[in-house]
């Protein structure tokens, strides 16, 4: 992440000592403070200056283990960790097992396309044979939604079932 991070703000310093009025200046300072917005290591796409204040902690708070324990389902982050790397947690579709995923901001089209094939890969073939107008829409009502929305508890999770048998939501149906 340091490594990173510093070609992070020696790529923003170039920029900054380009002339303001150079196009080609406008459009990649617009293009990396986008992706850096879109993995959320800067809050907004504003500044330059947030992509030079960049360091190996803003990774640090991206990562799945992290934000398992900011969005309270464990309450250190030993717990988060060991939780994801048994399994316990999902991404959208996916088990994820490794505590340093990066969770990004947006959801980007490649998560989309997993999601749907999760659903049903069926629907994911359907997809592609339908209009693209139909896929467009479909993309559109889950672009403006962010990753951290699609963590949860995994399907088969201990800890999923206890929480809801706790509430009170548990159906034995779906154990069978």
């Amino acid at each position: 992440y340091n490594k990173l991070s510093r070609k992070i703000r020696e790529i923003a310093e170039k920029l900054k000592n380009i002339n303001e009025n150079d196009p080609w200046r406008a459009e990649m300072t617009e293009l990396l403070t986008a992706k850096l917005h879109n993995l959320g290591l800067i809050p907004t796409k504003r500044s330059l200056m947030l992509a030079s204040k960049v360091n190996a902690s803003s990774f640090c708070r991206r990562r799945l283990s992290v934000i398992v324990m900011r969005s309270k389902m464990a309450e250190t982050m030993k717990a988060a960790v060991t939780f994801v790397e048994q399994g316990h947690v999902r991404v959208g579709p996916d088990i994820i097992r490794d505590p340093a995923y990066l969770v990004t901001r947006f959801v980007t089209d490649l998560n989309l396309l997993s999601y749907v094939k999760f659903n049903s890969k069926l629907l994911f073939l359907r997809c592609r044979k339908l209009s693209q107008r139909f896929f467009s829409v479909f993309i559109s009502k889950f672009a403006g939604r962010s990753m951290e929305d699609y963590i949860t508890w995994g399907s088969r999770s201990k800890i999923r079932k206890r929480i809801e048998d706790y509430n009170g939501l548990r159906d034995d149906y779906d154990d069978v």
